[in-house]
């Protein structure tokens, strides 16, 4: 699996208000060379190069792209090779510029056929959290759109982070409903795996303020049994 949320600077372990905004899932994003698209693309080689000396792929393990944490993945993210990402926080279209660099750099298989760091990846990997099923759906087709001959090459969208912003099991139950259907008819959605935490931090999604401080979205009781929304969850899943 590539970094994790790039796109998305820091903080890296506590914010102002100290450990109590722990925050794990923005830990490659501040930092800097992670943020950065072209010392991602350098570092992504390096990284590559070491785990597949030979470059014999064939019997390997699938690769993930980096994790994209935002939106918009056709903006110009440009700017983010030269301002420091505490002024940014944000780099949107972080992916289709790393793609540009990685495909710059070539290598030869193990087979002499040549390829290069991008093509290697097989899967697409974003993240999505939100209100409404819609809005998770509207983020698949930016990218989709963004990445369309990468999908029509076989490499699909991976949701490797997937839940809603509520705190309420009630309202989690609703969205679960609502959006795996959808996910299950998009033929681009590979898979999806659902952020299953005890809570977490709310953040600000498409301009709009959380209503509670944290969001919860655990599939399982303090016991290790299934909840509610773990029993629902499971039982769409082998409804398709």
């Amino acid at each position: 699996m590539g970094y994790n949320e790039p796109d998305l600077y820091g903080p890296p372990h506590c914010a102002l208000n100290g450990p109590a905004d722990y925050r794990p899932a923005t830990s490659c994003g501040a930092w800097d060379p992670c943020f950065n698209p072209s010392l991602a693309a350098s570092n992504w080689k390096d990284f590559i190069d070491q785990l597949f000396p030979d470059k014999d792929f064939s019997n390997g393990p699938k690769i993930l792209s980096p994790a994209m944490a935002l939106d918009n993945p056709s903006g110009d993210a440009s700017s983010c090779l030269n301002t420091e990402p505490k002024t940014l926080h944000l780099c949107y279209g972080w992916l289709k510029l790393f793609k540009t660099l990685t495909l710059q750099m070539t290598f030869t298989k193990a087979n002499k056929e040549t390829s290069n760091y991008w093509d290697i990846i097989d899967y697409i990997q974003i993240h999505a959290y939100d209100y409404s099923a819609s809005s998770v759906i509207s983020k698949i087709q930016d990218y989709t759109n963004e990445f369309q001959e990468d999908i029509d090459k076989g490499k699909l969208i991976w949701l490797t982070e997937l839940a809603g912003g509520y705190l309420a099991i009630e309202d989690q139950m609703k969205f679960l409903k609502d959006v795996i259907p959808e996910l299950e008819a998009l033929p681009q959605v590979m898979a999806y795996s659902w952020f299953s935490v005890w809570s977490f931090p709310s953040f600000t999604i498409d301009n709009k303020e959380p209503a509670t401080e944290r969001w919860v979205s655990s599939l399982f009781k303090i016991s290790g049994e299934l909840n509610e929304l773990g029993e629902l969850y499971f039982n769409l899943c082998t409804q398709y």
